[in-house]
């Protein structure tokens, strides 16, 4: 029940993520790198331009996205992102680790973002609070029976949605 129950709050925010940008940057070809230079920092200079003055952080994505990332090499066949980080490397990117950078970003992936978000981001622009319950269980004489359940409250909101660009 809790897996449940945290799966439904990540799928609410990710929706409500999604839903509140409406910034966007081109990124033609999601194989090519230089594409994804160039999307990065038009978004980046979006941010800041609209923004307080602020720059990007995290680079969200759905799980195509990170495939696409992760496939990314570079005119001699080289990861761009390569799971040892040498000095020249744009981050480390590898298939079992929540740790990624890309470009100097924060690499989310969210497999309940809807298809198509990849969003640059500052994440000081959206907030999430939650306050778990956890289980409850009330017992139900008349039916000899126990309901069981999962519960908490939970809300997201885009703050400032000037901090957010996404593919367009």
């Amino acid at each position: 029940m809790a897996r449940v129950y945290a799966n439904t709050t990540d799928n609410v925010a990710a929706d409500a993520l999604a839903a509140g940008v409406s910034q966007t940057a081109t990124l033609t070809d999601a194989d090519s790198p230089a594409d994804w230079i160039a999307f990065v920092y038009e978004a980046a200079v979006t941010i800041l331009e609209n923004s307080n003055g602020n720059l990007p952080t995290h680079l969200i994505m759905t799980p195509s996205y990170f495939a696409a990332l992760g496939r990314l090499v570079d005119d001699s066949g080289r990861p761009l992102f390569p799971a040892v980080g040498p000095m020249n490397a744009y981050g480390s990117v590898t298939p079992g680790n929540m740790d990624a950078l890309a470009f100097g970003l924060r690499v989310v992936v969210d497999r309940f973002l809807p298809a198509g978000n990849l969003i640059v981001a500052d994440a000081s622009g959206f907030e999430n609070w939650e306050t778990p319950k956890g289980a409850i269980s009330i017992e139900n004489p008349s039916q000899l029976s126990r309901t069981i359940a999962w519960r908490g409250y939970f809300a997201s909101v885009m703050i400032d949605a000037t901090k957010f660009v996404k593919r367009g």
